[in-house]
């Protein structure tokens, strides 16, 4: 199974779930819908009155937020990562929905957050790592994959190539220059300069001379 389906749609089964829940909520008490929520104040303790306004919506965004991560991995909303508010809105949910519907919303709970314990769950034997938490994103390790697995200097062959003493001044001037062509076209792509730097091998002042 999908490492995406498994994060994502998780996290949306998570937000039906809690919907139903807040139902449940709504028929024992708990909560109050918007229209009765002023009449009721004595009836409803601090935790009651705040996800009576804020739990249904919340998990109504945090299903939607979920099918949205399932169908691109590469969405803004002004200017911030969708990955950053789903985090935010995901941990609020979750708070929320204990204050309003105490521990019956532990269920959506595990499933809306899998995606943030799921590095912890051993997969034969193995901890599986977490795209959120490394160091670089899904598209520069789609474009290091793609883009040069037909080079005739590869990393691996860079690699190889500096572990070896290169005697000849043509060669060595080969060499600099493809290594300077791919962080050009790195560069392009605004990709981390970490990352070309340890790509390509060039420092990090070589690089700015490229910029300009």
């Amino acid at each position: 199974m999908k490492s995406q389906f498994l994060e994502w749609y998780t996290q949306a089964i998570g937000g039906i779930i809690g919907v139903f829940v807040c139902i449940y909520s709504y028929l024992n008490g708990w909560m109050f819908v918007y229209g009765n929520i002023n009449q009721n104040f004595d009836h409803l303790n601090f935790g009651g009155v705040i996800s009576s306004y804020c739990l249904l919506p919340l998990c109504l965004i945090t299903l939607f937020l979920g099918i949205i991560k399932g169908f691109s991995m590469d969405v803004s909303i002004c200017n911030i990562h969708i990955s950053s508010i789903n985090k935010v809105i995901s941990i609020i949910t979750v708070i929320v929905g204990i204050l309003g519907a105490k521990f019956y919303f532990f269920i959506p709970a595990i499933f809306i957050l899998f995606y943030l314990y799921k590095p912890m769950i051993k997969v034969n034997g193995q901890y599986k790592p977490n795209p959120e938490i490394e160091d670089y994103n899904e598209t520069e390790q789609m474009f290091c994959t793609k883009e040069y697995i037909n080079t005739s200097l590869d990393s691996d062959n860079i690699l190889a190539l500096e572990g070896k003493s290169i005697n000849s001044p043509q060669k060595n001037i080969k060499y600099l220059e493809t290594r300077k062509i791919m962080a050009l076209e790195l560069l392009d792509k605004n990709s981390d300069l970490e990352f070309i730097m340890e790509l390509t091998g060039l420092t990090f002042d070589e690089i700015q001379e490229l910029k300009k």
